[in-house]
């Protein structure tokens, strides 16, 4: 039995300040640190498989 909550979920994390913008996996990874104002990233977006613009 899988749990849904450990799997990684693909997210967008953008800086507040300067709108830099990464993707990261989370849980396996830390919320990141912006590498360019060194401020605090937040989640912008939980991205999803066969999204489509």
């Amino acid at each position: 039995m899988s749990d849904e909550r450990t799997r990684p979920e693909p997210v967008e994390v953008a800086c507040p300040k300067c709108k830099t913008v990464q993707i990261v996996y989370l849980p396996l990874e830390q919320m990141p640190k912006c590498p360019v104002c060194n401020g605090e990233m937040i989640i912008k977006e939980v991205l999803t498989e066969g999204k489509s613009y």
